[in-house]
């Protein structure tokens, strides 16, 4: 499954205490560009062995927090919180997804 998945994301600000995202990868979500994700899209396209025409992923470690963080940077770097989502979604969260939806838009309309 992971064999043609591309990451576009790193870390989590869920701090769920079963999971050691948060701690190996950061609370701050670490974002590629687009240009980036699509440059590996196509490489896999182009000179993966057996690539079938199916990317199977475009994640991370944490689902859907592509281009998602804390309005003020000021905030962010003061906050002690160790969940931006738990109990309630912090109000300070951007929760727009239209990074995340652009991307997918883009990725689908690489050509082969």
């Amino acid at each position: 499954m992971i064999r043609y998945s591309v990451t576009i994301q790193r870390g989590c600000f869920g701090g769920c205490t079963f999971c050691s995202i948060t701690e190996h990868e950061g609370r701050i979500i670490q974002n590629r560009s687009e240009d980036s994700v699509v440059r590996e899209i196509e490489h896999i396209r182009d000179q993966a062995p057996g690539f079938t025409g199916q990317i199977s992923d475009l994640g991370g470690p944490t689902a859907n927090m592509y281009r998602i963080a804390c309005k003020d940077p000021k905030i962010e770097a003061a906050c002690r919180r160790p969940s931006c989502v738990f109990p309630g979604i912090c109000d300070n969260l951007n929760t727009n997804h239209s990074p995340l939806v652009q991307l997918y838009r883009r990725a689908r309309a690489v050509p082969a």
